[in-house]
């Protein structure tokens, strides 16, 4: 895993680079400038024809260990200078621009197509070399190294160089300047180029693809480089890359390579099938937790995956992995879950949406158009999760209804059954009450009628005891 992060980094790294050098390369072009590239394997020479072209100055050095002799720039940092190396090793590692005002061209030192450096590299250089080309017609110079002057033995490097470049068009491969670097000192310039001329004839199946050929012979001392590397060289060779047509490339000629195609489904499964994972787990754990509203929403957000298939002929191949993407997260956030991969999708998206504008050299649309349906067809198997699911809430929600008015006749039968025992034991007390009264009225009543019996039987007796005090007087008088 780290080292898949690792790998991805260099190359986030790598477009980052890319869109600077092809911004610097706009730059010159705004001045309509004349545009030639020097192409080729690495260690063939292409650093020394550049600073040799450029104009820059070279001497003689020696090692002191080894006593051994070879050719370096006087002022290995002056500005725009390409680095030269004595072996095998790749110095050139980006492309190398220098501006020649004698002639109003635009040079460039371009690394090599077989340098090592693993896919990263290779895929750098081709996606590089594909922009350039591309944005306006270029002059290229291919530098080929061959001491003994056999050009057999440089017939697989050649093929490699013109099926990379040139695909099925091999016509427009006789516009390339051939510079032969360190060819045999036994013949004349002229007729070592006539040599090399009749050896492509041959191996080229008599299709004479080669007419700007020029020299550039070792050099072993300070009076070789006098004689070797002077001005009088330096014209006479900007003169065969002047007599060369600008080639016009089209994105339809390229060799196209898959690796990188494949590197990038394998990533886009990945993440893929992880959203995928993740959106069953939440559709099983979460969908019962979620309202009916947020249910549907989801449903919608599934049926707008569906939809990507139709825009499959209008849209890109990126916009409509981006937008399955962003959908697929979106579900994902809808059920919950919290985006641990935003970084790592984000930074896959960038190099996604780069390379998918290199379908001239990256056969990348088959892959990721199969992978993509797998992956609807899986979340569609979620869609009918989910459809089933809004079908059971709504069927639920039915009974809830029919429940729901059950209980509500229930509750207002029972409201007017309880306000009707409310009125009749108001109805009841009210009787109560009334009898109470009317009992307090008799009891008074009875009462009353008591006393008035009471007083005037008291006053009977009061009466009665006056009458006897007389009768009493009356007697006692007599006697």
């Amino acid at each position: 895993m780290d080292q898949e992060k690792d790998q991805f980094q260099e190359f986030e790294k790598m477009i980052d680079e890319i869109s600077e050098l092809l911004t610097k390369f706009d730059e010159q072009l705004q001045q309509n400038l004349k545009v030639a590239m020097i192409v080729g394997s690495t260690g063939n020479g292409k650093s020394t024809v550049f600073n040799f072209l450029s104009g820059f100055e070279f001497q003689i050095n020696q090692e002191e260990k080894k006593k051994i002799k070879y050719l370096a720039l006087k002022n290995p940092n002056e500005k725009y200078a390409s680095h030269m190396a004595s072996g095998s090793k790749p110095i050139t590692q980006v492309p190398q621009y220098f501006f020649n005002k004698n002639n109003n061209y635009l040079l460039i030192d371009f690394p090599g197509f077989t340098d090592p450096g693993g896919l990263i590299k290779l895929s750098y250089i081709s996606i590089l070399f594909n922009r350039i080309v591309l944005k306006t017609p270029i002059r290229l110079i291919t530098v080929l190294k061959t001491p003994d002057g056999d050009l057999p033995n440089r017939q697989q490097e050649l093929n490699d160089f013109i099926k990379r470049c040139f695909a099925q068009d091999i016509k427009q491969f006789s516009q390339v300047t051939l510079i032969l670097n360190q060819y045999m000192d036994d013949l004349e310039d002229k007729d070592l180029i006539d040599l090399v001329k009749n050896q492509f004839y041959e191996i080229s199946q008599n299709q004479d693809i080669y007419e700007n050929i020029a020299v550039i012979r070792k050099i072993r001392n300070d009076d070789d480089l006098e004689r070797k590397l002077n001005e009088q060289k330096r014209q006479e060779i900007w003169k065969v890359i002047e007599n060369s047509n600008p080639i016009r490339f089209k994105s339809t000629q390229f060799d196209k390579q898959d690796e990188l195609a494949k590197l990038i489904n394998q990533k886009l499964d990945q993440i893929m099938q992880n959203l995928v994972a993740v959106i069953s787990k939440q559709v099983d754990n979460s969908l019962n937790k979620l309202s009916k509203q947020t249910i549907e929403d989801l449903y919608q957000q599934f049926y707008n995956i569906e939809l990507l298939e139709k825009k499959q002929s209008r849209s890109t191949i990126f916009s409509i992995t981006n937008e399955l993407l962003e959908t697929m997260q979106e579900i994902a956030k809808t059920l919950g879950w919290e985006n641990n991969q935003k970084n790592e999708i984000t930074t896959f998206l960038k190099i996604f949406k780069f390379i998918s504008l290199e379908e001239d050299v990256i056969q990348i649309n088959e892959y990721l158009n199969k992978n993509r349906q797998v992956i609807q067809g899986k979340l569609i198997i979620q869609q009918k999760t989910i459809f089933n699911r809004i079908l059971a809430i709504a069927k639920k929600n039915d009974e809830d209804e029919i429940n729901q008015e059950k209980q509500r006749q229930q509750n207002l039968n029972e409201k007017r059954l309880e306000e009707k025992r409310q009125r009749d034991q108001e109805a009841k007390d009210a009787r109560q009450r009334d009898q109470e009264a009317r009992q307090r009225e008799q009891e008074a009543e009875s009462a009353r009628q008591r006393n008035q019996e009471a007083e005037a039987a008291r006053l009977r007796n009061q009466a009665a005891q006056v009458k006897q005090n007389t009768q009493n007087k009356s007697t006692c008088k007599i006697m």
